[in-house]
Parts: structure tokens; sequence; C-alpha cells
């Protein structure tokens, strides 16, 4: 497996095999009767399947259609609005959902942490215009960074009457070189430990529909905060 670096993120290759890999699958998953049984399929997990690079490789769409095609609910989850260049193949297709991740509603943390990303004010016109086009939306408000400029519950506030499913999760103490000090310095359990517990409770008290990332479920589980696990497109 090649050794995975920061300069290897910001200078992303496309998957040239990506799409007769899937096609594969969904052979083998269908003559095993086992297709019926997915019950979300997540595009773009670790790297952003609607990056620039799609707008020249249009990979993420050949995958859509081959999805959609199959009938197999899926989810999108981007930093940026290209997204909204396959509306005209996506829409009115029950099955998916697609959505931002925002951590901050301040500029100066996406300039930080996210550089070369779109603007948090652009990530939000995505949701409304996803919305107005009858898609359901997801929000992935992870990792929440340790610092005041990030508050799960201010983004929920502004947000909540667009996005139909939010999603939490805490920030790991992997240190990132290129992260500054300041988003880090601060981190402690007891911190999360609040944050947490007052966002989960805000959303139940205002029925705000919501789940916890997997990666915080240890966390949760030790501290004996409620978990509520990724929601799936079917039920």
């Amino acid at each position: 497996m090649r050794k995975m670096t920061y300069s290897s993120w910001i200078k992303p290759q496309p998957r040239k095999d990506v799409i007769a890999n899937l096609k594969n699958d969904i052979e083998y998953l269908g003559k095993h009767d086992l297709l019926r049984s997915i019950k979300d399929i997540f595009v773009g997990s670790i790297t952003d399947s609607c990056q620039p690079l799609e707008k020249e490789q249009r990979l993420t769409r050949q995958i859509t259609e081959i999805l959609i095609k199959n009938k197999l609910p899926f989810t999108i989850l981007t930093k940026g609005n290209g997204v909204l260049r396959d509306i005209d193949l996506l829409k009115g297709y029950p099955l998916w959902r697609a959505g931002v991740t925002l951590i901050s509603l301040n500029e100066a943390v996406r300039k930080d942490l996210e550089p070369g990303s779109s603007s948090y004010g652009q990530r939000i016109e995505v949701l409304e215009a996803l919305k107005k086009n009858g898609i359901s939306t997801y929000l992935s408000c992870e990792p929440i960074m340790p610092v005041k400029e990030c508050d799960p519950i201010e983004i929920v506030q502004k947000l909540s009457g667009i996005v139909d499913l939010f999603e939490f999760g805490k920030w790991s103490r992997y240190r990132y070189k290129h992260i500054p000090k300041y988003y880090w310095e601060n981190y402690s359990d007891k911190y999360y430990i609040e944050v947490l517990d007052e966002t989960i409770k805000f959303c139940e008290g205002n029925k705000v529909n919501y789940c916890i990332a997997t990666h915080s479920k240890d966390f949760c589980d030790k501290y004996g905060l409620p978990y509520r696990p990724h929601k799936t497109i079917l039920p």
C-alpha cells in the first residue's frame, strides 16, 4: 500500500480502476443475492468525491449512474459545491442523500484547517440548493475541534431548517503537523464529555434528527453518553 502523506492528500490522483471494481462488486453481490441487503453506500468517506478533479474525470457521476441503475442507496459527502453539477441526474431518485462537512461558521477556521476547500457560505448554499430540489440533506459536524469557534449547537441552530440529519464526532488525539497548535492545545476528555452531552440534549430537546460518528462510539460508551449510530438510507 502506498504511504499517504500530507503532500499526497493535496495532490490527488484519480482511481482509474474504480468503475470496473464497482461493476465487479455489484455483479458478485447480485449473483449471491446480496444487493438488496445493502442499506447505504458512503461515497466519499475518506477523500472528497466531488473535488475539482471530478469536473475533469467525472468518475463520481459514473459511479452514481451505476448505483441508480441498480437501485442502490447511497450518501455523498463533500466540502465543495461540485455535487450540484449532477442534480439533473440525482433529482427525483429517492434512495440517496447529499451533505457537506461543516465544523464551524467562522471562515478563519476553514482557512486554517481546510485551505483550498469551498467557503462555509458556499457549503450552506449547497444544502439550500439540495433542499430546494427535494433532496435529502446531511451535515457532518466532525471533527468537533476543542475551540470556541467550533460550536455544534450554533451550527444546528442556524441550519436545522435545511438539514435532515446532523452527525457529530469528537477529534482524536492524533496531531497533524500542519494544524496550528491553537486547535489542539486545549484537548481534554472533559471538554468532549460536556460538548457532546450538551449537543445531544439540545438536539433531542428540539427534535433535531442526529447521529454520532462511529469513531466516537467508544468515547460515548466509556463516559456513559448516549450513542446513536449513523442512520442508513434504508431502515
